[in-house]
């Protein structure tokens, strides 16, 4: 069957088509390639979405289409517990980002591929297929984006020097901000730690964990009433906190003041 103009289908019928050729009632070939972008689209669904890109690379087989099967494999993989069902979504996305590469090499699919290490825990490869999509893209902001899945990844690898020049040149949001704040204090620069850390609050004063970060710096330059407040603040905006503090070796020092038992309370 020839596939349809895309402007012959309303959204009604391309909805209706689209659940048939996934129940394999119709051919994967009655769609267009624009047709089954659009159905992706209006698709909520990570199963659906699934099922509708795996027609699609059946036959339309583009670096598009097997990058967006990937990366509904890697969402999919993140959002499974089963040890033995995440490794085999992540190995059916490590396949479909290769097949994307294979067609043409790509900052998406490459990037994509270090999100697989990235769940894999395979920080290296992470590191290396990030800084790899990096390099294949020309436009400024993607690059942001690239420059702070490096400077996490460099966090995790104990680099905090190297992820603090990737975090500079990061987009400066909320989560940006704090992970460079906690790169900084990690390599034990305090003065710009604080900086990160109260700009990252500044931007979203309703997260707790630059609050938590400016608790640590002062526990480690023994300013126990900045500790405490800073707690305070952190606390009462996420409670997992609490927990976390009462057992964090930065505040072993603290824990049997009273003032560290007030603030936990």
């Amino acid at each position: 069957m020839a596939p349809r103009n895309v402007e012959s289908i309303a959204d009604l019928e391309l909805s209706i088509l689209s659940r048939s050729i996934r129940k394999g009632r119709v051919p994967a070939d009655t769609l267009s390639e624009n047709d089954y972008i659009r159905a992706l689209e209006m698709e909520p669904g990570w199963n659906e979405k699934e099922e509708i890109l795996r027609a699609m690379v059946e036959v339309y087989p583009s670096a598009f289409s097997f990058n967006n099967l990937g990366v509904v494999f890697a969402n999919k993989a993140n959002r499974t517990s089963n040890t033995k069902d995440k490794n085999q979504l992540l190995e059916n996305a490590l396949f479909a980002f290769n097949r994307s590469n294979a067609i043409f090499e790509n900052s998406f699919a490459v990037y994509n591929l270090g999100i697989v290490f990235w769940l894999w825990e395979d920080r290296f490869s992470a590191y290396n297929s990030f800084y790899r999509a990096y390099t294949l893209t020309e436009f400024d902001e993607i690059k942001k984006v690239h420059q702070a899945a490096l400077g996490a990844v460099s966090i995790f690898n104990g680099d905090y020097r190297l992820a603090v020049i990737h975090l500079n040149d990061a987009e400066k949001s909320p989560v940006n901000l704090f992970n460079q704040g906690l790169a900084n204090v990690l390599s034990g620069d305090y003065y710009n730690a604080t900086i990160q850390f109260e700009n990252s609050a500044i931007q979203n004063m309703s997260n707790g964990f630059p609050f938590y970060g400016l608790a640590i710096i002062a526990a480690r330059n023994g300013e126990e009433t900045k500790l405490y407040e800073n707690l305070k603040k952190a606390i009462s905006r996420n409670e997992f906190l609490k927990d976390r503090a009462a057992a964090d070796f930065e505040f072993a020092a603290y824990h049997d003041k009273e003032g560290f038992k007030e603030v936990l309370r």
